[in-house]
C-alpha cells in the first residue's frame, strides 16, 4: 500500500532527479535512484520476515536455521516429498546445501 505523500515524493523525483525511480533495490546494480522499500511491519514495528512467516518464537525451533542475508534457490525433496536440503546464496556467492538429519 503507498500513500500520497510516497507518490508525490516519487513524483517529484522523477521530475527534479537524474536517478530512475526504482521499484525493488534488491539487484546489485540497482541500489542508486529513488523508489519505496518494502518492510515487513507489524504492529506499527518493523519485523522480520522470519518472525512475521514463522511466528515470534521460531528462534526456539532446535530443527531451524535461519540464515539472514541469503537467497534460497532451489529445495530438494526425498521421496516422500519431504524437504531434505535448501541450496542457496549468500553475497553472491553459491553455499553448500544444509541437509536435514
Amino acid at each position: 500500500m503507498v500513500d500520497g505523500i510516497s507518490c508525490s515524493f516519487l513524483s517529484q523525483c522523477a521530475v527534479h532527479n537524474e536517478t530512475a525511480t526504482r521499484f525493488g533495490f534488491a539487484e546489485p546494480e540497482r541500489h542508486i535512484g529513488c523508489g519505496l522499500y518494502n518492510f515487513n511491519i507489524r504492529a506499527g514495528v518493523r519485523d522480520s520476515v522470519a518472525a512475521a512467516v514463522l511466528g515470534s518464537k521460531y528462534k526456539e525451533l532446535p530443527n531451524l536455521t535461519v540464515l539472514y542475508g541469503a537467497t534460497a534457490s532451489r529445495v530438494l525433496f526425498d521421496e516422500a516429498k519431504t524437504a531434505i536440503a535448501v541450496e542457496y546464496q549468500t553475497e553472491g556467492e553459491e553455499a553448500a546445501s544444509i541437509v536435514r538429519v
